[in-house]
């Protein structure tokens, strides 16, 4: 019975409440209030060729009064802001912050800002914001399986970025490297994408690009004896003519199948330095000199035989 005679005229209580709520809402709003809200903190006028090192609040407390319909937009649909003008400043500079820097916006200009709370002052400090191109160093670790090797280096595409950020941040950064990445049991060619190690917010450090591809070359291993290698002398003695005997010798070598059978006898290079060769053995060469190699990439020397040769010294006159 008491639920029926509270829903009898429903409507009609409902905007009674209604109004006289609105009415409430009216009266109380036009009343003064005084309140501490956050404002957002802002930079503006950056000079160009400068960048903020100094960490900076994102927001201040303030002190402001006014009538409550104001405050209440201030509140919830507003965005009140202190504005940092940094067009005048060549590398630091400390701002002590008064109400007056406080930026309201136009329905709110009848507030009155009384005070700033937090904080009482910003210290501002610029860098030279410079540009920088840095080689990419991988992180990738190639795991061929069994009788298989990767042949040559990991290829990255582009082998470099350029960072840009503070000076004095980005002259002590030499490279940048891949996120860490192991490729297991592999026997054929590969390829992908991979993604940059990411650097500290706190460097301020902007990279063009996020990640980079990468390429390798896996094939199957083989073992290949090139003959008849031709030995150099270098650094004669002047008006002498040094023989190698024997003047050729084999070279046995391990790499990936295919880069093996590319190779001819004159990919490798032979030699033995007279200048470097220690007076005992030239003294006595009954154990010869040892032959020494040049690098030759993507493949290990295994054995070069004979190891060693003898120097046959002829007079020119």
């Amino acid at each position: 019975m008491k639920n029926l005679q509270f829903t009898k005229n429903l409507k009609v209580k409902l905007s009674s409440f209604g109004i006289a709520l609105i009415f409430w809402f009216i009266i109380v709003t036009a009343n003064d209030y005084s309140h501490v809200i956050e404002v957002q903190m802002q930079v503006t006028g950056l000079p160009v060729g400068k960048i903020l090192v100094s960490d900076i609040p994102k927001k201040a407390k303030i002190r402001i009064d006014g009538e409550g319909k104001y405050l209440f937009s201030l509140l919830f649909f507003e965005d009140a802001s202190i504005h940092l003008d940094l067009s005048d400043i060549d590398d630091e500079a400390t701002f002590v912050l008064t109400p007056e820097m406080v930026f309201l916006p136009r329905i709110s200009h009848d507030m009155h800002v009384q005070s700033i709370i937090y904080p009482s002052s910003v210290k501002i400090v610029l860098d030279d914001l410079i540009n920088k191109k840095v080689p990419v160093i991988d992180q990738i670790t190639c795991r061929p399986i069994d009788g298989f090797t990767l042949v040559g280096d990991i290829k990255l595409v582009p082998d470099s970025v350029t960072l840009s950020g503070p000076k004095s941040t980005l002259s002590k950064i030499e490279n940048i490297v891949t996120k860490p990445l192991i490729l297991k049991a592999q026997q054929f060619a590969f390829e992908g994408t991979i993604e940059l190690e990411s650097l500290a917010d706190s460097l301020r450090i902007r990279t063009d690009r996020k990640e980079v591809s990468y390429t390798g070359e896996v094939q199957k291993l083989l073992e290949y004896t090139f003959r008849e290698i031709p030995i150099r002398v270098l650094n004669k003695p002047a008006h002498t003519e040094l023989v190698p005997i024997p003047s050729s010798a084999s070279v046995t070598v391990i790499g990936g199948e295919h880069y093996l059978l590319s190779l001819k006898p004159e990919n490798f290079y032979l030699f033995v330095d007279y200048q470097k060769i220690p007076k005992a053995i030239l003294e006595n060469e009954q154990d010869g000199v040892l032959i020494q190699h040049k690098t030759l990439s993507d493949v290990e020397i295994v054995q070069i035989f004979p190891p060693h040769i003898m120097l046959e010294k002829r007079r020119i006159d």
